[in-house]
């Protein structure tokens, strides 16, 4: 048997990661506290840095900007559907 993944939420990584800036302790310490690998605390902390806005959106949760392109290319979809309904009905309406 393998180990299980192990998942945290958003607001752990968020005070792991205050807990880091605040505290007068070591990294090492601090992940020890925390029951986790530096190298994932490291993680967290550039994540975090990179993108502050769009920081641990979890899996499946698109950032603003895939969200955006998502409704575009439904949108673009939906209007091309359209177009051609558009075009059968004025074949149809022109035939004498």
């Amino acid at each position: 048997m393998g180990q299980q993944r192990r998942t945290f939420t958003k607001e752990f990584k968020l005070e792991a990661l205050r807990m880091l800036d605040e505290a007068k302790k070591t990294r090492r310490q601090v992940a020890d506290d925390l029951g986790i690998a530096i190298k994932t605390l490291d993680r967290w902390r550039s994540e975090s840095r990179a993108n502050p806005t769009e920081a641990f959106r979890g899996h499946g949760n698109r950032t603003a900007e895939q969200e955006q392109l998502r409704q575009l290319q439904r949108e673009v979809e939906s209007l091309k559907r359209e177009r051609e309904i558009l075009k059968k009905t004025l074949v149809i309406f022109t035939q004498p």
